[in-house]
């Protein structure tokens, strides 16, 4: 039986365990340790809700929910030490946690760019509520905007930029937006929204230097700003592993229970290493979260892996990606554009089953395309180079034992 089981990391691998815990044990003592001083909250709210930060309307579980479901919440405790051996987990201030079962959960940080400075630098990110924060302080007084980085994060932040008026240049080292969840059409029309909203986009060049009012990139060109933000990709926080014995590659390498090399000790989320992957993406961390929480308390789960999905709001439109959306991996597609409504689908067939799916503007039809994704729905005896993405959605909402019969009848349409 585990006796005591210690969380560090509070974010949503973290709850998700917690969560895992308390459906098949409600009894054994958890302590949750966070570095930070504030309740856990939403992350990915810091961008989304850039100048709507009240921490009461982003947390992740109401404040009472700790206590109602027994959890030791332990803020503003920095772990300095992980002892292997006599089990235990010391706090900056040099209190000792006992622990029968450890879940390492401690997320990433933001991977910072290698720049060249001069003068006093106005360098920003947004990984945490003190960073948004530290932005919120400073925004004020900047009239141009530069953020480093195109994906998610900073398309987000450059959306809440405009709606507060203010000039933003989104640089971005890749020839393309997104070029890892849009093709290149898909791309092509997110770069016109973002344009057309008024943010500058530059594609295909790299930051390479900064001074007090103004970034380098390639070819010598140089941007005016009074604030850069940057957001090009995330570092697993692994400082807490140090000279522990727990093996660690880019993260901390984990087995389908979310185990590492020790028995007793397990890694989940950003922080964590799964089939030379690591994945910084909400639904995988929920996953993760879950499956190590029952593997703590001796309930054996394996972690199947999820399908990663990307979501975006803003520039007047919604978007959605979701699975493999490299064309080369497909053997057909389907296809709806309407460009006067900044409308795009593409979904994305491999062996008669939905291998991925992109779609811009309208999404509400998105959980059909994500439920066939995940379920890997066969999807017989459709003629892939006639049907319609209106008859595809038509024919993923019917019955099984009647597709048969709706795709012969389309097909005589």
């Amino acid at each position: 039986m585990v006796k005591k089981v210690v969380i560090v990391g509070a974010g949503i691998a973290g709850i998700n365990a917690i969560k895992a815990i308390r459906e098949k044990d409600s009894e054994v003592p958890i302590d949750l340790v966070s570095d930070e001083p504030f309740f856990p909250y939403n992350r990915m709210k810091l961008s989304k809700g850039l100048f709507e930060l009240e921490l009461s309307d982003n947390l992740l579980q109401k404040k009472e929910w700790y206590a109602q479901n027994r959890v030791n919440l332990l803020l503003g405790e920095a772990v300095r030490k992980i002892d292997v051996r006599s089990q235990t987990v010391t706090l900056h201030h040099g209190a000792k946690l006992e622990f029968d079962k450890l879940l390492i959960a401690t997320g990433a940080l933001n991977r910072e760019p290698e720049l060249s400075a001069a003068g006093e630098p106005r360098l920003y990110t947004l990984r945490k509520m003190n960073d948004a924060r530290q932005v919120l302080a400073h925004i004020d007084r900047a009239g141009q905007v530069v953020h480093i980085g195109g994906g998610i994060q900073g398309l987000e932040t450059a959306w809440a930029l405009r709606q507060h008026r203010k000039k933003v240049t989104i640089t971005e080292i890749q020839a393309r937006l997104m070029p890892f969840q849009l093709d290149e059409k898909g791309s092509d029309l997110l770069q016109h929204l973002a344009e057309d909203s008024g943010v500058e986009v530059i594609t295909g060049s790299p930051v390479v230097g900064m001074e007090q009012t103004s970034v380098q990139i390639g070819a010598g060109k140089s941007i005016p700003c009074d604030m850069a933000i940057y957001s090009i990709g995330i570092i697993p926080n692994l400082a807490i592993v140090d000279d522990t014995g727990i093996r660690t590659n880019r993260g901390i390498l984990v087995n389908e229970r979310m185990e590492t090399n020790l028995p007793h000790i397990y890694a989940a989320g950003d922080v964590a290493e799964y089939d030379g992957k690591i994945f910084g993406l909400w639904n995988i961390a929920v996953e993760q979260g879950k499956t190590a929480g029952y593997n703590l308390i001796g309930h054996p789960a394996s972690y199947r892996p999820v399908v990663p999905v990307t979501t975006l709001r803003g520039f007047d439109i919604t978007l959605f990606s979701m699975g493999d959306v490299d064309e080369s991996h497909a053997s057909h597609s389907v296809v709806h554009e309407d460009i006067s409504k900044n409308t795009y689908i593409r979904v994305f067939i491999q062996n008669n089953r939905i291998s991925g799916a992109i779609m811009i503007g309208d999404t509400g039809k998105s959980p059909l395309l994500k439920s066939a994704i995940e379920k890997q729905t066969l999807l017989e005896d459709i003629s892939w180079n006639q049907i319609t993405v209106e008859d595809l959605f038509q024919t993923l909402k019917t019955d099984p034992k009647e597709r048969g019969t709706r795709i012969e009848q389309n097909s005589v349409l």
